[in-house]
């Protein structure tokens, strides 16, 4: 085959794969603003009720997270649509992280504050967890809450 040949299908290669990423990096933004819709009419609904949980527990919201990310899905796309939502993604445990708390492994995602009023602190947090310690290809389970805490 022609070289020219084989540098015209890599180019198309090229551009389909560029093509397709950009489509899924719009999908994965149109994920998380969905995504913080709707943790925005939860909480407001929450607070109209005076249905918010204070800390330690909190008001969960992983059946919500669960719509938007699936058990199963990569780390870095969750990472994305969480980071569309307006979310800080702490970094990826090292290998050997300290302690014995089982979600040692896990990463966190915060919103903090989400909200403050006079007296209190409205965060929201989120914790993925890795199918195996220091295995951050997929996600093994998802959880997360609306927190308000009063000083």
């Amino acid at each position: 085959m022609p070289k020219s040949i084989l540098s015209l299908s890599a180019i198309a290669l090229a551009l389909f794969l560029t093509t397709a990423n950009a489509v899924e990096a719009d999908q994965l933004k149109s994920q998380g603003q969905k995504l913080r819709t709707e943790i925005d009419e939860t909480y407001k609904n929450l607070k109209a009720k005076n249905a918010l949980k204070t800390s330690p527990q909190g008001s969960d919201i992983s059946a919500i997270l669960l719509k938007y990310i699936s058990v199963g899905s990569t780390f870095d796309n969750a990472e994305a649509i969480l980071k569309a939502a307006g979310f800080k993604i702490d970094a990826r445990p090292g290998p050997h992280p300290p302690g014995n708390r089982p979600d040692k492994n896990d990463v966190g995602a915060r919103i903090d504050p989400y909200e403050t009023a006079f007296m209190q602190k409205v965060s929201v947090w989120v914790s993925l967890a890795p199918k195996t310690p220091g295995d951050y290809s997929s996600i093994a389970k998802i959880s997360g809450a609306i927190f308000v805490d009063m000083p």
